[in-house]
């Protein structure tokens, strides 16, 4: 008898069917009970794998003994038992044993993180939902079963802070295996640190100087054509001036998107792909399962995304590599920063480590700056009296107009600062949770004790609008950030728009120069408001939350100053 007749004989006669079916309970405990500690997210396709194949051999076993059909359906029975109790026990588990049992929150969010992908889908406003739910529950609300948001000013430090205990999470590297991922997908402290070097180099006051002839030049375009257009889409407009300047700044490369006023392919379809990294946020083994389904559509623009940025940053290594063996020097990019790193540059980290961080590059500098800017002047378009004080503070220090603008003398203008810090404070960058893990100890915020292993983040929405820490906290007034009227800012450490602590966004000093630049010269240059047609209140509406903002067609009507 070979082994496969002796496995069918033993399990049907020594097994009867009832006690197959106790058996098959037995096991889902106990899958259950040892995966509770374990971050199932980077196991997801090996259990689904095991699961289909341990099914297939239970076909296989009782066909030997009965027909095709019955077979099927004897296997069925077992794995439906098997998935009634596995989800029984993680039911009974999550609302009445698990760690945040006794946190507040939604009773359907207790047990699954559908509920709040649910209620947000449609028009993914989780931040808002986030937000009422801390009105009715207070500072610490559960979102998910181990997912909690807190709402307290002492949370930012204790969660982000250079020397707090918490890690990020599996969101952070679901596409890539660690070692080939960007910096921003590292979880590790010591390599996250490592690579950190190099893009603060990349980004240090003297790489930032060098980078404002090039952004300059492409802001002067961007100018130049809407003085033509007058009426145009500010939202796309501003995301085509992103996507030139990151291409010059970051890679070398000129996208020319600005005169052809088209999306390339590959950034189409990683804009079309937006809900997909929303999901990930949530749940981030989607985003892992995706990679081995090529069909899972919400997805397939990170891939190609992900394609176009190997091309381009191959280049730059190219480029680099020639360089370095003629001894010359080029203008310095982002990337070519990175590659020259002592640390990690090239030939010291996986090649796939340097496509991603072109991805990161794109994503970051492409998605922050348009969306901070189409803030801006909606800010500015719905509060007169702000854009004309504004305009009057450059007029006094540009008296011969765009060609004197500069980084350093904008620098110098306060009320420019303080229009970017409270359009920042009421449409930050990220709007909801950006999460960490506790660590196995747990923590103390505020008095009241996280457990261990758990998700927690700051909801920069909520706490940007909090009256403990703003006066008149969903109102726009930049004087709030001068010496006007200091006292509108109660806690300065509630102010979040790029996290803090290591693991803050590397590109602030970019794109805050870019931000400052661009807002000082179009307020400098023209007077705007919303063109006809236009509901101001349809761009807040609009507005979708995946981990940033995607903010919707803003047409706004451009007139040059006299």
């Amino acid at each position: 008898m070979d082994p496969l007749q002796y496995l069918n004989s033993k399990f049907v006669q020594e097994f009867t069917f009832p006690r197959q079916l106790a058996i098959s309970s037995i096991l889902a405990l106990a899958a259950h009970y040892f995966t509770l500690s374990i971050e199932l997210d980077y196991l997801v396709i090996h259990l689904t794998t095991l699961y289909l194949v341990v099914y297939v051999c239970l076909i296989r076993l009782y066909s030997a003994y009965t027909d095709i059909y019955s077979a099927v359906i004897s296997a069925t029975k077992l794995a439906a038992v098997f998935n009634a109790t596995l989800i029984t026990s993680i039911v009974i588990h999550r609302l009445f044993l698990h760690r945040t049992r006794r946190i507040p929150g939604p009773f359907l969010a207790r047990l699954s993180p559908l509920w709040i992908v649910s209620k947000s889908w449609k028009k993914r406003k989780g931040y808002l939902i986030v937000e009422a739910l801390h009105k009715q529950h207070g500072d610490i609300i559960r979102i998910a079963p181990r997912q909690l948001s807190i709402n307290n000013v002492q949370a930012i430090t204790a969660i982000y802070g250079g020397n707090s205990p918490c890690t990020k999470t599996t969101f952070y590297d679901h596409r890539f295996p660690e070692h080939q991922s960007s910096l921003f997908s590292q979880r590790d402290r010591s390599t996250h640190q490592l690579r950190l070097r190099g893009w603060e180099k990349a980004f240090s006051p003297l790489s930032i100087a060098a980078y404002e002839p090039t952004m300059r030049n492409c802001q002067r375009l961007f100018l130049d054509q809407l003085a033509e257009a007058g009426t145009i889409d500010t939202t796309m407009w501003s995301n085509f001036l992103a996507f030139d300047i990151i291409g010059q700044v970051g890679l070398g490369k000129t996208w020319g998107l600005l005169e052809a006023k088209e999306f390339p392919p590959a950034i189409r379809k990683i804009k079309d792909s937006q809900t997909g990294f929303w999901l990930a946020g949530y749940m981030g083994w989607l985003m892992r399962l995706a990679i081995v389904l090529p069909f899972a559509g919400r997805f397939s623009g990170a891939m190609a995304f992900a394609a176009w940025c190997k091309e381009a940053v191959e280049e730059q290594i190219r480029e680099f590599e020639q360089d370095r063996e003629k001894e010359v020097g080029r203008v310095k990019t982002i990337m070519r920063t990175l590659l020259e790193d002592e640390r990690a540059g090239l030939g010291r980290m996986h090649r796939m480590a340097h496509w991603d961080d072109g991805g990161l590059l794109f994503a970051a500098g492409s998605e922050t700056t348009p969306t901070a800017f189409t803030g801006a002047m909606w800010y500015l378009a719905m509060n007169k009296d702000k854009l004309q004080k504004l305009q009057a503070a450059l007029d006094d220090a540009f008296p011969n107009g765009d060609e004197e603008v500069t980084y350093a003398k904008v620098q110098a203008i306060p009320y420019v600062s303080a229009v970017l810090y409270e359009t920042l404070r009421l449409q930050p960058p990220v709007a909801g949770v950006i999460p960490r893990n506790t660590p196995p100890q747990g923590i103390t915020i505020n008095g009241q004790y996280i457990p261990g292993n758990t998700t927690v983040g700051v909801p920069v929405w909520t706490i940007h609008r909090d009256e403990r820490y703003f006066e008149r906290p969903l109102e726009f007034i930049p004087e709030r950030w001068t010496k006007e009227m200091p006292g509108l800012v109660k806690d300065r450490r509630a102010y979040m728009p790029w996290s803090i602590g290591p693991t803050a966004c590397a590109g602030k000093p970019l794109a805050n120069m870019s931000l400052k630049l661009m807002i000082s010269r179009i307020c400098l240059s023209f007077d705007f408001d919303f063109a006809e047609g236009q509901d101001p209140r349809a761009y807040k509406e609009d507005m979708k939350e995946n981990f940033g903002f995607q903010v919707p067609a803003l047409r706004m009507t451009f007139t040059p100053r006299k």
